[in-house]
């Protein structure tokens, strides 16, 4: 839910006790002494609102300070949400909040409430100048509405697929077991035929091949008696009636799953018994088996020692033992195609994992391109905001690195990254395409063969899918002078936070919350590049500000005027209004301008009177 305005915020309780601030749409200031509560009362609205610091131990800490301003008591903040329905919220510290309707009527009770907004405190505006790469773009996607939803797909999209590559990686090696077991099998067979079988030998290899079978069928049905019992559906999907549009009708369809899924279900448990009962028989016959076995072993054993095959004892042993490895080696075909039909399905799946990964970054990258582009717009370019996409590619490099161990040559490597995407990548040597790969980076087909050969070995390949080539926001400043322009990471810390604020002027729509965040800027800039954004957005966007600055009070004509008073103990709204008000325009020259005769002074030697 997002605020679109606050109207009132009231205290019970704490320092504040019994304090009332009244907003307005536009622009709002919060002024006073140092000390008199203007960071409190702005602390008090995040609070109201359950917009607290991402980050667990700042939050653990606002909420200490939470706890310390108000005691056992309470704020009542009254909004409009974005649909402009108005609300009002009751929250107290260590406790769930409870939201009401414009009527006074309880709407929600018992789970914590989000009502978005935007805040900054002071000095953390400087905590996010874009000093590293990334940094910019972080600060980017912190004004771009519903883009946190995208990354929490794309995120647990990521997720997915790590462990869709960890069965792969398993089902791979389960592969490369069987397939040693079919060649070592083919070896067994070959050794047997160079030995001379006699009939009562014959006999005995096929006594040893039929336990052999017998073993590999039980395993197989075990198997498919586990997988029959542990089949699962997905969970039932859920919803709210305050989230979609079309409750009624998901609530048809999720009560339909329900019933066929109970259907299925007793199927499945009735197949489960079936099988059961039938492999309970069949371990009777098999037990009737075992006991013909030692008949016919007993009978073949008076047979060779009839024929003299007592002498060749070395040879006996020799055989049986081969026979032996051969008939445990039964059913390993039939695991084999199990194993590369499995490698198959994940490898599909994993395919169309990447491909919804992709259509979520494209609409993430969509949002930032046009969010740039209206800053663009909307700032004439002053700062200039770059989007790039898939630019950082070091992860990239750094994977490939470490795969191809220093075989390849670093120019090929950076081709590589530069020339094919890691999906791309890993599907050529899923395929073993050399010949495309050589194609597309301008190399050998002997070094693209030995590039997907290292990159095949290992059946990790499909973690090249789980690498992020990053995008890269570049923020530039026109100086007036006609110079080039000049990136942000080499601008003064005040200059960069003149760029960084009128970007959070223009670029979103929810209430603004800052706490003396011109502090590192001068009053030229500040009157050039923020108070002129101030008055174009008029009040389609609602600011509550606490500031020193008489600029940003009277030249940003705010629509109200908060004063803050303290007797030491407590604090307390003095007085509040517009600036029409005689007492809200004494209170400003008071508090900043230091009284009416250091104004005039100031004045007078300035000849501006």
């Amino acid at each position: 839910m997002l605020c679109r305005e606050i109207h009132s915020l009231q205290v019970e309780g704490g320092i504040l006790d019994g304090c009332r601030a009244d907003f307005k749409p536009g622009l709002n200031c919060i002024i006073g002494a140092r000390g008199t509560g203007k960071s409190t009362l702005l602390k008090l609205l995040c609070f109201g609102l359950g917009s607290l610091p991402a980050a667990a131990q700042e939050r653990e800490q606002f909420l200490k300070d939470i706890t310390a301003i108000l005691g056992s008591g309470r704020t009542s903040l009254e909004f409009s949400n974005e649909f402009g329905h108005r609300r009002k919220i009751v929250r107290s510290p260590g406790r769930f909040p409870r939201l009401y309707d414009e009527s006074g009527q309880l709407l929600q009770e018992g789970r914590d409430l989000v009502i978005r907004l935007e805040a900054f405190t002071q000095g953390e505006l400087e905590g996010m100048l874009p000093k590293e790469p990334g940094n910019a773009l972080i600060f980017l996607d912190g004004m771009i509405e519903g883009l946190d939803d995208l990354k929490q797909s794309l995120q647990e999209n990521l997720l997915h697929r790590q462990q869709i590559q960890a069965r792969y990686e398993s089902a791979r090696a389960l592969q490369e077991e069987q397939r040693s077991r079919l060649e070592r099998k083919r070896i067994l067979m070959n050794e047997l035929r160079t030995l001379d079988l006699g009939e009562p030998e014959q006999r005995q290899a096929a006594l040893i091949q039929e336990k052999g079978l017998v073993e590999a069928v039980e395993k197989q049905w075990r198997q498919r008696m586990q997988m029959l019992s542990s089949f699962v559906w997905n969970p039932r999907c859920q919803a709210e009636e305050s989230t979609y549009l079309n409750f009624e009708l998901l609530e048809e369809m999720d009560a339909l799953f329900e019933q066929y899924r109970e259907g299925v279900g007793q199927l499945l448990h009735q197949a489960a018994v079936q099988a059961g009962e039938g492999l309970e028989r069949w371990m009777e016959a098999r037990a009737r088996l075992e006991a013909r076995h030692e008949e016919q072993e007993e009978e073949l054993r008076d047979n060779l020692r009839r024929h003299g095959f007592q002498a060749a004892e070395q040879l006996q042993v020799e055989k049986r033992r081969l026979l032996e490895e051969l008939a445990a080696l039964q059913g390993c075909e039939e695991e084999s195609r199990e194993a590369a039909r499995l490698c198959q399905q994940l490898r599909e799946r994993k395919s169309l994992m990447v491909i919804e990964a992709r259509s979520i970054e494209d609409a993430i990258a969509s949002r930032r391109c046009r969010l740039a582009d209206q800053l663009n717009l909307t700032l004439a370019a002053n700062p200039l905001v770059q989007y790039q996409r898939r630019v950082n590619r070091d992860e990239y490099i750094e994977f490939l690195s470490s795969r191809l161990k220093g075989t390849v040559k670093r120019a090929l490597l950076e081709r590589i990254a530069t020339m094919v995407k890691p999906e791309q990548l890993w599907q050529l040597a899923e395929d073993h395409a050399y010949e495309v790969l050589a194609d597309l980076v301008h190399c050998w087909q002997e070094e693209a063969m030995q590039v997907l050969l290292l990159l095949g070995a290992g059946g990790d390949a499909g973690r090249l899918t789980e690498i992020e080539v990053k995008d890269d926001l570049k923020i530039y400043y026109q100086p007036p002078n006609g110079m080039e322009p000049l990136e942000a990471g080499r601008l003064s810390p005040g200059l960069q936070c003149s760029l960084l604020l009128p970007m959070i002027l223009m670029a979103r729509s929810q209430v603004l919350i800052g706490d003396q965040f011109e502090d590192n800027l001068d009053n030229a800039c500040i009157n050039q590049l923020i108070i002129s954004r101030i008055l174009k957005m008029g009040d389609r966007r609602q600011l509550i500000l606490a500031t020193h600055n008489p600029n940003i009070v009277v030249g940003g004509s705010a629509g109200q005027v908060i004063v803050m008073k303290s007797s030491g103990r407590h604090c307390r709204v003095e007085a509040q209004g517009g600036l029409s008000e005689a007492r809200v325009r004494e209170e400003i020259i008071t508090t900043l301008e230091g009284g009416r005769e250091a104004f005039g002074r100031r004045a007078a030697y300035l000849g501006v009177v």
